[in-house]
């Protein structure tokens, strides 16, 4: 491999096939759902005719007995049951039997006791466990008092679903604050998903907001996946200056047919470089993905997740191949790398986590250090010249392998101090403050290293009583890091290692 992964940078086309799959998902199951609602009224219509027939409706409750006796039958014959006080029994017998087992059915057939007096308790009980379906099924039930309560609570567990289901309660009194509440957190964490549902939103003032954030963040996913005329009027008419600049860059690249320019937004905005000189630099493929890097290690305001993501796409597929000659002698199975400087096998490892296991991570590492040796820096020089980016993981990862002594021998003391310090503090303050405690909580969990242990438990007492009654999320990640520490301290624990 050579300075950086030599995979072309394209983006999966997983994206676009989930969100249709998704599409096709729901379609399959209104469809269902109408197929069951058919069949469960010609059942409903023969008990109904069978009553007047005989007189002897007792009948139909031994019937469902013999035929198993489930709840999911009494809901289905529920407007049925609901004509005598031994069947009101039944039915309420099964609307809690299907909360508490099928919370998703007993959502479903709500409308056949919505108005019993524990409807209430029984929806919301079965919207805790799947708030997906109260949002779905919330037409069944949607006129009762205890409806905005049901959907204010399944809207913050699901806000997707909020989403999709918006129709339902969006003329509501209620409905536009749960909206917006729900838009904003989708786009926060799948920001194109929200633009597939943009249409339930756009003419609510915030949309703008949500649109400027996608395209300043994540330009590329615009260019590929954002082909909504809705969307881009918006943007003209409401959007920022910048983000006006954007979108002409974009749409000049989608004409131009030239999708890599959109990574180099920032260099051609923030950084005064021209766009025709970075296209003449960019049909050069190592070129490419040595300005990629560049980028990405220098934090870029413009297009962060665009960098990132296929940054991350390359560094997996250079792990892959790596990894998929396990059984290869070394001098083949690392050529690839043979010729990469130290910060592109550092990307390697740590971008591309998901992929290494042990003999690829040993072989990855020892070509580092050996290549840093060469280049005449230490580990120190090479995570400071990062900035930082993705430091817990490597430190996590090396310490997993048992190579964390090798990574600060590379060090003097006063930098391997300085390190380990920034390690383990601050993680409160983080914009991916879980992923951290979770990088800091594994390598706690691998850790050997008696005066390592001994030094890092002083630095967690330092950062607990920093944060002691000043931060509730800091003291609950210091509390619980503590506790993990102090387990592994005190156990130990047998670890297999995979071998591929």
């Amino acid at each position: 491999m050579s300075e950086n992964p030599k995979k072309s940078p394209e983006i999966s086309q997983e994206q676009i096939l989930s969100t249709r799959l998704e599409s096709e998902r729901r379609a399959i199951d209104d469809s269902l759902r109408e197929e069951r609602m058919v069949l469960g009224s010609t059942i409903s219509g023969s008990i109904h005719e069978e009553k007047h027939k005989n007189s002897q409706y007792e009948k139909w409750f031994k019937l469902i007995e013999d035929e198993g006796g489930t709840f999911k039958k009494v809901l289905k014959y529920g407007n049925e049951m609901k004509f005598t006080a031994e069947g009101r029994k039944m039915l309420e017998k099964a609307a809690r039997q299907a909360a508490e087992k099928d919370p998703k059915y007993a959502l479903e057939y709500a409308d056949r006791y919505k108005e019993e007096p524990y409807a209430k308790e029984v929806i919301l009980m079965a919207a805790e466990k799947a708030p997906g379906s109260a949002l779905r099924y919330a037409d069944g039930y949607k006129e009762e008092l205890y409806t905005k309560e049901v959907i204010l609570m399944a809207a913050e567990k699901s806000p997707l679903s909020a989403l999709k289901y918006a129709e339902i309660y969006a003329k509501e009194p209620y409905g536009k604050e749960v909206l917006e509440k729900a838009a904003r957190q989708v786009a926060k964490k799948t920001p194109l998903i929200a633009t597939n549902y943009a249409d339930v939103y756009i003419k609510e003032p915030y949309a703008i907001e949500i649109f400027s954030n996608i395209i300043q963040s994540d330009p590329l996913a615009w260019l590929n996946y954002v082909d909504n005329p809705a969307i881009e009027k918006v943007l003209n008419q409401k959007g920022s200056p910048l983000d006006k600049q954007i979108l002409a860059i974009i749409q000049r690249a989608k004409r131009e047919q030239n999708k890599n320019i959109v990574f180099f937004i920032e260099n051609i905005i923030n950084r005064g470089e021209k766009y025709e000189d970075i296209e003449k630099e960019l049909h050069n493929t190592n070129a490419f993905f040595e300005k990629l890097s560049n980028l990405y290690y220098s934090h870029p305001k413009i297009g962060a997740i665009s960098v990132e993501s296929t940054m991350k796409v390359n560094a997996l597929d250079g792990v892959r191949e790596i990894k998929d000659l396990h059984n290869r002698p070394d001098k083949e199975r690392f050529k690839s790398v043979e010729t990469a400087n130290s910060r592109t096998l550092y990307t390697l490892i740590t971008l591309g986590e998901e992929e290494v296991f042990a003999s690829t991570f040993n072989g990855l590492f020892n070509r580092l250090m050996v290549r840093l040796k060469k280049e005449n820096k230490s580990s120190y020089d090479l995570i400071t010249e990062a900035d930082y980016k993705n430091f817990r993981t490597f430190l996590k990862i090396s310490s997993r392998f048992n190579r964390l002594k090798d990574l600060l021998s590379n060090m003097t003391k006063d930098q391997k101090e300085k390190l380990l310090q920034r390690f383990v503090n601050n993680i409160e303050k983080q914009e991916n403050y879980l992923n951290e405690a979770i990088n800091v909580a594994n390598f706690f969990g691998s850790l050997k290293d008696p005066e390592i242990q001994k030094y890092m438990q002083e630095l967690l007492k330092a950062q607990y009583e920093r944060v002691k009654g000043k931060s509730q999320r800091g003291e609950n990640i210091y509390g619980l890091l503590a506790g993990i520490f102090t387990d592994q301290m005190l156990t130990s624990f047998p670890r297999e290692e995979r071998k591929q």
